[in-house]
């Protein structure tokens, strides 16, 4: 199981540092064409995009991956995804067609200004070309495709950066021409995706089969809603408490500290369904434990290198407009990390209990709405930031102590807890030192040695470790 997740998280990984690394390139692209109001529509818009993804299929693709890597019968298998696809088709094309009916009143609503009307038209196709390739890239990861997983986002992506790029810039069309590079990224992925897939998505549909599926995925819906609140609550209650503007700031930073994700998306990518595949085997607890141990290491040191130097970076990359985005870094980083740890607590999962994703959720989407109110007035977008670390931090404890009651992994929580604590305070800490360029470097240095050195002592990670990983490399 471990050589099998070293193999596909590194394949998972490629195409979204590839994605991602153009992101974070096309930020300059951003600030240039964008306004900070413009920006705060764009990411309102993109929040609005990610409720409709979690609701309007009923995540029937988290169904989907629950019955198709257990099923053995290849007869079934393509029943059960050719049903998700043509269930996810229809709701899609009903959910759009409603949307570019009612567009005139909606576009206000959704992305919080006048005059982005056709801006919100684009919009709408891109919702339902995204809504299938996310079906269709998904299910490179059900049939543990990695490569083609890889191939298909990648083309996506260079499709949509490219696209953007002219739209945006050399034409002149700003947000306009964002949106229509992510609906033309999505259309091309999306076609090549389902053309690799032709075997597998056909024109055959078993409502029994739909029912089995959605009778597991419904309950994560209301998850998922949970989920999306305690994700973008702070940029909707800023846009309330304070101004487009500073939704704009807030976005631009949530959109640098993303780029710590690109830690989670091999593990994400691959360990899901192998963790599906092998929980029942004894040697699977175990391995998970180090697989965790080895991603803790590795996030601390992200989250360490990013609040050393993000102020540096952002400086370098952005319009004078976008400075202030850097005071809620610091607090996204680890945030936007814990929000997708979720994935080494499988227990709840592993049972078939998603009743307690929609508890824990709800626990957590309420906290994160009393924290950004009695935090934004205080703290300003910064509260914001405090306020989803502090939501997110509770929901993931919460999920791994019911994990660990279910499906019992042989986790050391000392050094990991000891660890984290001590990196966060210097992470936090040395990035508010007033010095010179030169002696902050070598303060960092040191501090990023010491880390290293803490990871060891604490047994975070040994020697042994390393020597073990190096053998995987070689293999």
């Amino acid at each position: 199981m471990l050589k099998r997740l070293f193999k596909d998280s590194v394949t998972y990984t490629l195409p979204s540092l590839i994605s991602r690394g153009m992101s974070f390139f096309l930020i300059p692209l951003y600030t240039k064409v964008l306004t900070t109001a413009d920006y705060g529509s764009f990411d309102l818009f993109l929040i609005f995009v990610n409720i409709i993804n979690l609701t309007i299929a009923l995540e029937v693709s988290q169904g989907l991956a629950r019955y198709f890597t257990s099923e053995d019968n290849t007869n079934s298998k393509v029943l059960y995804a050719s049903s998700a696809f043509w269930f996810t088709f229809a709701v899609y094309t009903i959910f759009s067609v409603l949307l570019l009916i009612f567009h005139k009143k909606l576009s206000f609503m959704v992305m919080g200004q006048l005059n982005v009307e056709n801006a919100f038209i684009l919009g709408i196709l891109y919702i339902w070309s995204n809504g299938l390739f996310y079906l269709i890239q998904n299910q490179f990861r059900w049939e543990l495709r990695s490569k083609e997983y890889a191939v298909i986002s990648i083309i996506m992506s260079v499709a949509t950066a490219f696209v953007s790029v002219l739209a945006a810039y050399f034409l002149d069309y700003g947000l306009e021409g964002l949106l229509f590079g992510l609906l033309i990224g999505n259309l091309i992925g999306g076609i090549f995706g389902l053309w690799l897939l032709r075997n597998t998505f056909r024109f055959r549909f078993s409502l029994i089969k739909l029912k089995e599926m959605l009778v597991f995925s419904i309950p994560l819906v209301f998850s998922g809603v949970a989920v999306w609140l305690s994700l973008y609550i702070d940029r909707i209650m800023i846009k309330h408490l304070m101004t487009i503007s500073d939704v704009g700031l807030y976005g631009l930073g949530y959109r640098v500290s993303s780029i710590a994700g690109l830690a989670m998306v091999g593990f994400q990518g691959a360990l899901t369904p192998l963790i599906y595949k092998h929980y029942h085997e004894k040697t699977t607890p175990p391995q998970l434990a180090r697989i965790f141990r080895y991603f803790v290491t590795l996030i601390l040191l992200i989250f360490i290198l990013i609040s050393f130097f993000a102020e540096n970076i952002l400086h370098l990359i952005v319009t004078e407009e976008f400075y202030y985005s850097y005071s809620v870094i610091i607090f996204l980083v680890p945030a936007i990390i814990l929000s997708n740890m979720y994935i080494f607590a499988p227990g709840m999962a592993i049972a078939k209990k998603t009743s307690y994703f929609v508890i824990v959720n709800i626990i957590g989407a309420t906290l994160n709405i009393v924290l950004n109110y009695v935090l934004i007035p205080i703290f300003g977008i910064q509260g914001a930031a405090v306020a989803t670390l502090i939501s997110y931090f509770i929901v993931f404890t919460i999920y791994m102590i019911l994990s660990q009651k279910i499906y019992y992994v042989p986790h050391d929580f000392k050094p990991i807890i000891a660890s984290t604590l001590l990196v966060s305070l210097l992470a936090w800490f040395i990035p508010i030192i007033h010095e010179s360029f030169y002696l902050l470097l070598i303060y960092k240095s040191i501090a990023l040695i010491f880390c290293i050195l803490l990871f060891l002592l604490a047994g975070l990670i040994s020697l042994k470790d390393f020597k073990q990983f190096r053998d995987l490399l070689k293999k």
